[in-house]
Formats: structure tokens, C-alpha cells, sequence
């Protein structure tokens, strides 16, 4: 179990979104897509949906990868002003690398982020819950201080193009190695 938790785990921050006492500064929030899909019942969804349920949204200045990004504009409740795209670099499909050979959607979109937001150092991550964990340590090899919500959705979207995202034993055969690579690369 220890091993799947230092794997897997992340430690939430309730209080990083200033749920009950909102203050005049927000951290900005970083939000990473789960996998292709989104119609209603997916992974994206339910990650929009928590973003729509947080107080200020107004007040927020929101990154967000594709899908999701697509998925909150849709929805009018967030001023544009504050909704900004992560684009990928390139196509992603069923485990397909970049046109520079890198494979991961998430790292590229930190380094994407880490051009935008500036001033800042501590983010609120918005992730898959078994996502979280990595984007979290990826966050920390870019400067960032990533802070975890409790409560992220930890669903799968059993339909989705990429088969890694149906469910977790997938999802857990394609992180153990790349998780480990990244425990050891951490200096932190």
C-alpha cells in the first residue's frame, strides 16, 4: 500500500481555494484534460463541472488544457478574460508522440503554462484524482508550488480513444514506469 500511495497519492490542500473565507488573491488554477472525450458522462466533464462549482469564479484566472478549456467556455460562466488555453503541441492519439518525439500531454502543457502565468508561483491543480500525483511533481520540476483540492473527480471515461483512461488497471499499467522516471528525476 505505501508504494501505491508514494506513487499515486497526492496530499489535498483544503484550503487552497478559499472555499468559505475568498481573499483578494486567488491562486491561478492549472487544469489537465483526462484523456478525448467530451460528451456529458466523461472524465472532462465531471473536471469542468468542479471548476464551475468554485466560488469566483470571476475573480480566477483559469489555464486549462483543450477539452476542458472547450468545456468551460461552452458553459458562460467564467469571463473569457480569464479562461486561457493550454493547446497541445501536437496531436495526441492512442499514445502517439508529439512531432518532436515527446510523449506526454501533461509536461508539455506546464511548459506551456509556465509562459503564461507569471507572477505567480503557487497554482491550484486541477486533475484527474490518479493523475493529480504527476502533474503535481511536474508542476515542482517547473518552479511551480502546485496545491491539490480535495475532492477531484476520479472517475474514467470507459469509452475514451485513449485505452489508458478506460479504467485504472490501464491507467496504472501505462504510470508505474513514467511515475517512477519521475520520482527519480525529482531534486525536491
Amino acid at each position: 500500500m505505501f508504494i501505491f500511495s508514494s506513487l499515486f497519492g497526492y496530499r489535498a490542500h483544503p484550503k487552497c481555494l478559499n472555499r468559505h473565507k475568498p481573499t483578494a488573491g486567488f491562486h491561478p488554477i492549472v487544469v489537465f484534460d483526462f484523456g478525448l472525450e467530451d460528451n456529458e458522462s466523461s472524465t472532462n466533464a465531471e473536471l469542468a463541472k468542479f471548476i464551475l462549482d468554485l466560488p469566483d469564479l470571476a475573480k480566477r484566472k483559469i489555464y486549462a488544457q483543450t477539452i476542458t478549456y472547450n468545456l468551460l467556455a461552452k458553459s458562460g460562466k467564467i469571463p473569457t478574460h480569464n479562461l486561457h488555453e493550454l493547446p497541445s503541441k501536437g496531436a495526441r492519439s492512442l499514445g502517439q508522440a508529439d512531432s518532436d518525439g515527446n510523449p506526454g500531454d501533461s509536461y508539455q502543457n506546464w511548459e506551456v503554462a509556465s509562459g503564461l502565468i507569471s507572477g505567480a508561483d503557487t497554482v491550484v491543480v486541477i486533475a484527474q484524482k490518479y493523475h493529480a500525483g504527476r502533474v503535481e511533481w511536474q508542476g515542482q520540476l517547473f518552479g511551480f508550488h502546485p496545491l491539490l483540492p480535495p475532492g477531484l473527480p476520479s472517475t474514467f471515461s470507459r469509452r475514451d480513444p485513449q485505452f489508458w483512461v478506460r479504467n485504472l488497471f490501464f491507467w496504472l499499467i501505462r504510470e508505474i514506469p513514467g511515475r517512477i522516471v519521475l520520482r527519480a528525476k525529482r531534486k525536491f
